[in-house]
């Protein structure tokens, strides 16, 4: 049943703080704050890089064409890094300092971690810490911690639980690169407010000349110069890796955000990266790629909706046949074109569409018409849609 309006909604995880407490997600917001109840997590030692990979890296920091999207013909440039411990943002790093540029690493915190603290000892993002630590000091280069989490609950995950109440699918690291990587984040180096950066405050980027990170994209930079710049001719390009390609993720930033960025892995592969990562006998060259939603750590996506929407059971209906089949803990859990957590008999089942308003979740065994999926419409059975919305409408 559906609770009356302005009823609470149950929560079913145990040891939540609320989300929207500001003191209980950060502190007092220094950098020293929040390290100072992390538990140190020693960083492995990856295994010796392979002959051929460190060979082959060696060939392709040996060519020109790799540094081509570090603006290497530019007077050296200050920038400011986004490390996030991953490979990618190491090997920007290494490509920054090989064009010749002053780099200084920040690391972004913007983990929600304290609200999940009874579910594991260490927090999620201590071994990224050890492993920007390790990497700056092998490369000799600073590193900064931000602390953004309040910025990140501000900007980004209000307006996503938003939208999962009202029955979209936002993607919050869209959002995120926009008004936080490239939007918070900026706004601190230039108000000078960020623990141990020798920013110029109330100037351009603080003083630095661009935001770097291991994203992989490139900028169409025909406006020329190298200081901060509007120009509308600052282009967000595809990266020469079509299945690495992240300007999907950058879509957002606006043409001022793109002249100050830089994606130093633009005209790399993701292999070519790894290679450059073992000649270089990188800390965390073996380092496993990052998967899911960059604030979460290892908070399962469904934990946390289920924190802020709670449960609300709701039938699960064949648009095929208009019957009840089963029942579901929430429409706001379910996407058109999910397939994983339909949780039926006889599958695969399809999630074709919801109706938040009765709480109704469709699904279809049709989720590929026989000419495949209709119109090219990755969201589901076109006819199995259309029949949802006529059902909801009854």
């Amino acid at each position: 049943p559906r609770p009356a309006a302005g009823a609470p909604v149950s929560r079913r995880r145990r040891g939540l703080a609320p989300w929207h407490d500001a003191a209980a997600v950060a502190g007092d917001g220094s950098a020293a704050s929040l390290l100072a109840d992390a538990v140190p997590l020693p960083l492995p030692s990856p295994p010796p890089p392979s002959p051929a990979s460190a060979a082959r890296g060696r060939a392709l920091l040996a060519e020109p064409a790799t540094l081509a999207w570090c603006e290497p013909a530019s007077t050296p440039l200050r920038v400011a890094l986004l490390l996030s411990g991953g490979v990618d943002s190491a090997v920007a790093l290494h490509l920054l300092r090989a064009a010749g540029h002053e780099v200084t690493a920040f690391y972004l915190k913007i983990w929600f971690e304290e609200d999940f603290e009874n579910s594991w000892a260490a927090c999620p993002w201590d071994a990224d810490v050890a492993a920007c630590t390790a990497v700056c000091a092998a490369a000799s280069v600073p590193l900064r911690l931000v602390p953004l989490t309040r910025a990140y609950w501000d900007r980004v995950v209000t307006e996503c639980v938003a939208d999962l109440k009202a029955g979209r699918t936002p993607n919050p690291d869209v959002l995120c690169n926009a008004r936080v990587k490239f939007g918070a984040f900026v706004e601190a180096l230039e108000a000078g407010s960020i623990e141990g950066c020798s920013s110029a405050p109330g100037t351009p980027l603080g003083g630095f000349d661009r935001v770097a990170s291991g994203h992989y994209a490139r900028i169409d930079r025909r406006g020329g110069g190298t200081g901060p710049s509007t120009s509308p001719s600052f282009r967000l390009a595809a990266a020469a890796d079509p299945v690495k390609d992240q300007t999907y993720f950058l879509a957002r930033l606006s043409p001022a955000q793109l002249g100050v960025a830089m994606f130093p892995l633009g005209g790399l592969s993701k292999g070519g990266v790894r290679d450059i990562a073992a000649a270089l006998s990188l800390p965390n060259a073996s380092r496993p790629d990052s998967q899911g939603l960059c604030f979460l750590g290892k908070v399962k996506f469904d934990e946390f909706v289920r924190a802020h929407l709670g449960e609300w059971p709701g039938p699960l209906i064949d648009a095929d046949e208009g019957t009840v089949v089963g029942f579901h803990g929430g429409a706001w859990f379910f996407t058109p074109g999910q397939r994983r957590g339909v949780r039926l008999a006889g599958g695969p089942w399809y999630v074709v569409a919801k109706d938040m308003g009765t709480n109704a979740v469709y699904v279809s065994r049709r989720y590929h018409n026989e000419g495949g999926v209709e119109g090219g419409d990755a969201r589901g059975d076109g006819d199995a849609a259309r029949r949802a919305a006529s059902l909801s409408r009854r």
